[in-house]
């Protein structure tokens, strides 16, 4: 406990179950080198669909993978706390103000956002 009160927050560290800098190092050298997201996955003894998703979903793909550009994007967007996108987001406000007066489900009104709002990222992942 600090002096004036309150806690000394704890030093920030990686979950044992994140890819490390050296195995997203190894996924873009596994890249350069024309190995299969598989043939990497069974070098750094990690499931292939952990790699995919590293590398397709949230790092732009094979031509645009860099190992040390992921990691310190994983780093940064892991910081907690993180701000809700519905009380930042005015539009979405009232996209959900809307749906509300039917008395969906958030599931409900997740799903009805993703169909309205196809290309809108900002919006159908708000919730």
């Amino acid at each position: 406990m600090l002096r004036h009160g309150g806690f000394v927050p704890t030093v920030r560290q990686r979950s044992l179950l994140a890819l490390t800098l050296t195995e997203r190092v190894g996924i873009s050298r596994g890249i350069v080198t024309g190995s299969s997201i598989r043939e990497i996955g069974r070098l750094l003894d990690r499931a292939a669909s952990t790699l995919s998703g590293e590398v397709a979903a949230r790092h732009g793909g094979r031509p645009e993978y860099r190992g040390n550009e992921a990691d310190e994007h994983a780093w940064k967007s892991a910081l907690r706390p993180k701000h809700c996108n519905l009380a930042v987001h005015e539009e979405l406000q009232k996209i959900v103000a809307s749906i509300q007066i039917l008395d969906w489900s958030p599931e409900q009104i997740s799903g009805s956002l993703k169909i309205e709002y196809p290309e809108n990222e900002s919006i159908r992942f708000a919730l």
